[in-house]
């Protein structure tokens, strides 16, 4: 099957389906199985409903803590289950500092 890579999203930035890359392994990413975008905090009830017809059943937020405040996603209403993971990135990261020569 072959998919659009740009979604149907009015409200949102840089949505994009990431099916049909190859993978290191030589398969391929499944089409509407892995969607990245930028923030869901102004979708509108066209961008839910696209949203939900994939179906999105899994958001993992990769924001600052500040950010998800100031700004929580919108997720689709429609599903029964949907899965919400926040990661702190810079928890998980260690920073690492290098001195310029």
């Amino acid at each position: 099957m072959t998919g659009q890579r740009l979604l149907d999203i009015q409200d949102g930035h840089n949505f994009r389906d990431l099916g049909g890359y190859e993978t290191k392994d030589g398969r391929h990413v499944k089409w509407h199985r892995l969607i990245r975008s930028g923030s869901l905090a102004h979708l509108n009830e066209h961008d839910l409903s696209t949203l939900a017809a994939i179906p999105v059943t899994i958001d993992i937020d990769l924001r600052a803590p500040e950010e998800v405040k100031q700004a929580p996603d919108k997720l689709p209403r429609l599903l029964a289950i949907i899965i919400y993971r926040y990661l702190n990135l810079m928890k998980l990261m260690p920073l690492t500092v290098m001195k310029r020569s």
